[in-house]
């Protein structure tokens, strides 16, 4: 399953990237995603974050932290995952993701929190 459909933008230890849910996504129900996918899409771009900068490793979800879901999109609506890498030692990194609804003039924040990954 992708989660991640595109980079909006690239900056460093910052990126930007874009998923549109669609109705035939496994975690789709009564037409809006779960939340356990909004923590998926946030898996899924710290790796294609990290993609941008290294040969692609396997990497491990060591924590989640402060993880808050605060509004579950609809099918159709384009969510804006923001990553951030705060903290990176040895193997292990700490990367804060936030994510939004992206439609036309408005942006409503819908998820965000900390990720402890473990570079394998």
């Amino acid at each position: 399953m992708v989660m991640v459909d595109d980079i909006v933008s690239y900056d460093g230890d910052t990126a930007i990237f874009s998923f549109t849910v669609k109705p035939d996504n496994i975690f789709v129900d009564n037409g809006q995603l779960a939340a356990i996918a909004l923590i998926e899409n946030m898996a899924q771009s710290c790796a294609a974050r990290l993609g941008l900068s290294q040969s692609p490793k396997l990497g491990v979800i060591g924590a989640l932290n402060n993880i808050n879901i605060l509004h579950l999109p609809s099918v159709g609506d384009t969510i804006h995952t923001h990553i951030h890498i705060t903290n990176e030692v040895f193997n292990m990194m700490v990367v804060e993701a936030s994510s939004y609804i992206v439609n036309k003039d408005t942006t409503k924040p819908i998820s965000n929190g900390i990720l402890k990954i473990a570079l394998l």
